[in-house]
């Protein structure tokens, strides 16, 4: 169905990583345990460290080639005014490492498919209410002719099912308004595409605090023993079937609310579509016990059991 292109990856040092010094020449022969305790060790905690630090987020202030900078002041502004409120809250450790580590797995270990770049939005799009409010776009190659299709994942490490409930509301809301969302501050991976992008489906997703540990546990497994473990680990299969569950209801509530042959009902059948696509080839990562396990994870029982 869809076609897309290989990414070449560039070997970078890994702060999850500790090294010792060197063997230095007046130790010309090591013995088998000073090299052991000279192996480079990865750690859950320095992966999850690793990811706190990065910051992939896009910057307004480098939008300047795009928008006045008065316009770029003022919004700016409008966040530092939302982040004064009573009510904001800081972003979770977890929520920073998760959406860091998303965007790190689903590109180099091809998640949602080989070519599936990730975009971390500005805090403008992320937290005014009127705009996308989600984390990050995903840019999905679709075909020879180089279309892309980008849609925006609000991630989540949330098991308060108010804030859970939030989420599917929003979305649930644009399909029965019969509008998806905006982003304003959008630079792509891939293309040159760089200023407001509109009509983003907006679908949430995510994994609990647990399967976020266990993740880091793997990442450092596969850092310490060279194991290929990340391209078929299976919280890729959560996440896709998290899309899907979604796309599956958003389409009855299209159909209810526009009509068959609307636009909106249109394409959430597409969507479903491609979020089944990815589905059938990750179905080889289904594993025994694969869904008494994943539904111990209550952000995926959440949202995969969406009604």
């Amino acid at each position: 169905m869809n076609i897309f292109e290989n990414s070449v990856l560039k070997p970078v040092e890994n702060p999850a990583i500790k090294k010792e010094e060197p063997i230095t020449e007046t130790s010309q022969v090591a013995t088998t345990e000073e090299k052991i305790r000279r192996t480079s060790i990865a750690t859950a905690g320095g992966i999850f460290d690793m990811y706190l630090k990065k910051d992939e987020k896009l910057n307004i202030e480098e939008f300047g080639d795009v928008y006045p900078a008065e316009e770029i002041k003022k919004d700016r502004e409008r966040v530092e005014y939302i982040k004064k409120g009573k009510d904001y809250k800081e972003p979770t450790d977890d929520s920073i490492v998760l959406e860091n580590m998303f965007t790190d797995l689903v590109e180099k270990y091809n998640w949602f498919g080989e070519g599936v770049k990730v975009v971390q939005l500005s805090e403008f799009d992320d937290k005014i209410a009127s705009g996308a409010h989600c984390d990050v776009i995903l840019e999905i190659p679709t075909g020879e002719d180089g279309s892309i299709e980008r849609i925006g994942i609000d991630l989540t490490t949330a098991i308060n099912y108010d804030n859970l409930s939030k989420k599917r509301l929003k979305c649930l809301d644009a399909v029965k308004s019969g509008n998806f969302f905006s982003v304003k501050y959008f630079k792509s991976k891939i293309d040159n595409t760089k200023g407001k992008i509109d009509d983003v489906p907006v679908f949430f997703a995510g994994i609990g605090k647990e399967t976020l540990s266990a993740l880091c546990d793997s990442i450092a497994k596969q850092e310490n023993t060279g194991m290929e473990i990340l391209k078929k680990h299976e919280v890729q299969l959560m996440l896709i079937r998290e899309l899907l569950a979604q796309t599956e209801v958003y389409y009855g509530i299209a159909q209810a609310s526009h009509g068959e042959n609307s636009k909106m009902t249109a394409s959430l059948d597409y969507y479903q579509r491609l979020f089944d696509w990815m589905h059938d080839n990750k179905k080889s990562l289904y594993s025994n016990g694969f869904e008494q396990k994943a539904l111990q994870d209550k952000v995926f029982a959440y949202i995969a059991k969406f009604v």
